[in-house]
């Protein structure tokens, strides 16, 4: 349980750097975002936010 707990935490913590950098991004470089691409890019910061586990990538065997 204590590692969940751990995974989830990093997994919040890195999701509101992401959202913090998009909204400042966003708002000095793409005022003019149309609404569907706003739209789909909140929907994948908001699977990032509701799956908090990410899959592992290891470099053993090279």
């Amino acid at each position: 349980m204590d590692n969940f707990l751990i995974i989830f935490i990093k997994n919040s913590i890195v999701m509101s750097a992401i959202i913090v950098l998009y909204l400042i991004f966003t708002r000095l470089f793409f005022r003019g975002y149309i609404a569907k691409l706003r739209y789909y890019s909140w929907l994948i910061v908001l699977f990032g936010l509701i799956i908090p586990f990410r899959p592992k990538i290891s470099n053993e065997g090279y």
